[in-house]
């Protein structure tokens, strides 16, 4: 089972200011009362959430890193992310929807979360104690366990520390202590070759799902039960009835899978039965019962490549298989369509996506799936993606410059060259220091530039890192292809360049912002 079998997109930290959605809608934060909003849901977390958000393989070695809140929005896609170090309180969000209902999920450990179904127009008040939620409507009356059967639920399924839901959520990091902590095992496997360790890993794995499985099904049918139980003491609405009763049996549909217990014949009867609905209630958890079945009966039949993502298999061959699986139809079909043409854009060639994206264009008659891969892997179709003899730069706003023409621009200065990407922790790090002495610079331009992959990452992170007002901030355009990169061995980050004022590159490998080395070399440059 893929990591985060029942999570779809785990830790999120929410921006202050205001982030475009994926669906070009957009997410501010200010104070508010819907009643003169009814088309969005705001949300107040009183106080800083106090969770267990670390997964600690050994006491000093952690796998997981912080997780506090997702929002879902009902499109049958991922979903809608919004960062920010929750670094005040109150603090006030507001999220534009377009669906009647959201899902609210808080995580209340690294691997437990709580799911509230929340409607269109809602006023929410979230609350923590002993690192627990405490969600209320502040404009609507609700039933007695509306927001509160989440908690009753994982009060009477927690196994040690993690519950058994949660553990079975993130198989992969109780595998990564499971070797971590048995020698033996951890020396077996350092013997095989690539392949077949994945091989060896996929087993293992399998065998813990199986042993959670065992416990967990008798705790989701009697979960069941007592969901059906509170709806017929109309202790709880139609909606959060529909809403639990749906996430559990799917949850168990899941695990079916995995152990062979839910038969090729009855998942094509099911299938045939249901399509992803387009009730929020229903979208996230059908998703994942439609990977678990691809994974099960489709993946396998794939080579083995290695991609060095934990599945490491050809995904070009899972969109061919997918495509012409007799039993995946409409909807069903363009989702799991849609999950391949995604991993093929993270993990193969330009070449291969764009020949890949083409087919996708025609198989999808979807434009929602089709837009959304075009936004968020738009630099795969810029014209100057496979540009080699300049290195093409854009700015938050689009547009497009070469470092030789910055270079001009800021004629007569040096210029400091700070490499770094979102998802590279040591470079996020270092930023705050860089940003710090910049002001205390002004002969030296600092330009920062970002080699990720994909601009919604890259736009995120600069907001948290407070880059996205600085017009120095760039996201390199042609990375893969650059022959300066490729000279200059930039393959590794994080990496400082100094071009002297007459744009000669004086250091290839300049100390970091950090380094008391670096006044004296911009003292020495500017003589």
């Amino acid at each position: 089972m893929k990591k985060n079998m029942i999570n779809i997109l785990l830790f999120i930290i929410l921006f202050f200011g205001c982030t475009k959605k994926n669906d070009g809608s957009t997410v501010s934060i200010q104070k508010i009362t819907n009643a003169e909003l009814p088309n969005s849901v705001s949300i107040t977390f009183v106080q800083k959430p106090e969770i267990d958000s670390i997964f600690y393989i050994t006491p000093t070695i952690l796998s997981n890193p912080d997780k506090i809140i997702s929002f879902f929005d009902g499109t049958p896609i991922v979903s809608n992310k919004l960062q920010n170090k929750l670094k005040k309180y109150p603090q006030n969000l507001r999220l534009e929807v377009k669906n009647e209902y959201i899902i609210l999920r808080i995580h209340t450990n690294a691997l437990d979360t709580n799911d509230y179904l929340i409607q269109k127009g809602d006023s929410v008040e979230v609350k923590f104690l002993n690192k627990k939620p405490f969600v209320t409507i502040l404009n609507r009356n609700t039933m007695a366990f509306d927001y509160t059967i989440e908690d009753l639920i994982n009060v009477s399924t927690k196994s040690e520390k993690y519950s058994i839901f949660g553990q079975l959520s993130d198989v992969p990091t109780l595998y990564l202590q499971k070797i971590f902590n048995d020698k033996k095992l951890k020396t077996s496997l350092s013997s095989l070759n690539p392949e077949q360790k994945m091989k060896r890993k996929k087993e293992i794995e399998s065998e813990m799902i199986n042993d959670l499985s065992i416990i967990a099904k008798p705790i989701i049918v009697s979960v069941l039960k007592k969901i059906d139980s509170l709806n017929q003491k109309e202790l709880l609405s139609k909606s959060q009835y529909l809403f639990y009763h749906n996430k559990y049996s799917i949850i168990k549909d899941i695990l079916d899978v995995e152990n062979n217990i839910l038969t090729i014949d009855k998942i094509q009867e099911q299938l045939n039965y249901s399509n992803i609905s387009s009730e929020i209630y229903k979208d996230i958890y059908y998703q994942k019962f439609l990977e678990s079945i691809e994974d099960k009966y489709i993946l396998p039949k794939t080579n083995y490549m290695n991609l060095g993502d934990f599945v490491n298999k050809d995904y070009r061959m899972a969109y061919n298989l997918v495509n012409e699986s007799v039993f995946l139809k409409n909807q069903n079909r363009n989702y799991l369509l849609y999950r391949e043409i995604d991993r093929i854009a993270k993990s193969f060639s330009n070449k291969d996506f764009l020949e890949y994206f083409a087919r996708f264009e025609n198989d999808v008659a979807d434009t929602t799936y089709i837009n959304h891969i075009r936004n968020k892997y738009s630099l795969k179709f810029n014209d100057k993606k496979n540009e080699t003899n300049s290195l093409v730069l854009m700015s938050s706003d689009k547009k497009q410059i070469t470092f030789d023409d910055l270079k001009k621009r800021h004629a007569g200065k040096l210029i400091y060259v700070d490499f770094w990407a979102s998802w590279c922790a040591p470079c996020r790090k270092a930023l705050p220091f860089s940003i710090k002495i910049k002001d205390k610079n002004k002969d030296v331009v600092f330009v920062y530039l970002s080699m990720d992959s994909t601009i919604d990452p890259w736009q995120k992170a600069t907001v948290d890192e407070n880059l996205n007002n600085y017009a120095e901030s760039y996201l390199i355009v042609n990375s893969e292809t650059s022959n300066f990169l490729k000279k200059q061995n930039v393959s590794a980050i994080p990496r400082y360049m100094i071009f002297d004022r007459k744009g000669v590159l004086a250091f290839a490998n300049a100390p970091s912002a950090e380094s008391k080395e670096l006044g004296a070399i911009f003292a020495k440059l500017l003589k």
